[in-house]
């Protein structure tokens, strides 16, 4: 008789305790149990208190009196599973009943190294979410690629590099891509299941819709992990702001931009201006955040003695050391 499969789940948290005490009610209301939840918690405001009087020992909490990011956090947690297969799941992603079931039978019946599967937003109620699901919706083909929920064999996961970690600033957006692209390149039969979905909230709040936007404008990824010189990064930014401030003035393109959201998913024609408002917020903080990481690099790079010239025309890891700085140059 064969070995029965265990399966684990890896989730980082970070002051979101709220959020990941739903997530794990819903692990642990599984038709199929998950042999162990590990979370490995950054947080400074109790979340591990509140974990331990909600779950006790059924949670394996790791706490880390000092935040040191999601890319490091998802490692931690690989590191120290025993299970064969790990769901890598964020605090706000809640798994349906029946979904460690469905895992097992996917693993086992059709030999998959790893697997992705189907976002749902809950809260499509407002307008904000509405707008990340029309653009879920519009991106969605069948090519499998990096989804909420995706879970990979720890032999797997242990032939590549990890999560992007030991950067001068933590890897903000575009982790999950490079680690994604790092499992391909080990041979590993990548499956999909868009049937199996896996629920998310998505924020509603100005303060909090603000931040999302400009952490996922991040041009940490290509400028620390894929090592490019300032210089590249500042004619992609002009090049690109370029276009979005010429899809801007000529009027007809930001509108077909638009329509096209409000074609994939809309509760009316209110949504137009809706999706329109959305679409004009994410270019312009995009804009704003990519001017403001270079800001932050240069001064980066400055602090490490470099001039200007050097600064823009070599790559940085000509220029620092991988060893971490004060993120409040943020």
């Amino acid at each position: 008789m064969s070995k029965q499969l265990n399966i684990g789940v890896v989730i980082p948290s970070y002051n979101e305790g709220n959020d990941l005490i739903e997530t794990l009610q819903a692990i642990f209301n599984q038709t199929s149990p998950f042999a162990e939840v590990i979370v490995v918690d950054d947080s400074l405001d109790g979340t591990e208190q509140l974990v331990q009087s909600t779950f006790g020992d059924k949670v394996k909490l790791v706490h880390r009196d000092s935040p040191q990011g999601r890319c490091s956090a998802r490692n931690l947690g690989m590191q120290i599973s025993t299970a064969d297969v790990v769901v890598i799941l964020n605090a706000d992603v809640h798994l349906p009943p029946d979904f460690c079931a469905t895992l097992k039978l996917k693993y086992s019946t059709e030999n998959c190294d790893a697997l992705g599967v189907e976002l749902f937003i809950e809260n499509t109620t407002h307008p904000y979410p509405r707008y990340l699901y029309a653009q879920h919706l519009g991106l969605k083909t069948d090519s499998i690629g990096w989804t909420e929920g995706f879970s990979v064999r720890r032999s797997f996961f242990l032939k590549t590099k990890g999560f992007p970690e030991g950067y001068p600033l933590s890897i903000l957006a575009g982790e999950d891509a490079e680690w994604f692209f790092d499992l391909q390149r080990t041979g590993a039969k990548i499956c999909s299941d868009f049937n199996l979905k896996v629920n998310t909230v998505m924020p509603e709040d100005w303060e909090t819709i603000k931040s999302q936007i400009k952490g996922r404008a991040s041009l940490r990824t290509w400028h620390f992990v894929y090592d490019k010189a300032l210089l590249e990064l500042l004619l992609r930014s002009i090049i690109k702001q370029s276009r979005r401030l010429f899809t801007l003035i000529t009027v007809l393109p930001f509108i077909l931009q638009v329509v096209r959201l409000w074609r994939n998913f809309n509760h009316g024609w209110n949504d137009i201006l809706h999706y329109g408002k959305y679409q004009l917020y994410v270019d312009l903080l995009r804009t704003y955040q990519e001017w403001q990481d270079i800001r932050v690099f240069v001064k980066l790079h400055r602090q490490n003695g470099w001039n200007i010239f050097e600064i823009f025309f070599k790559p940085p890891s000509q220029l620092v050391s991988k060893t971490p700085v004060n993120e409040l140059l943020c």
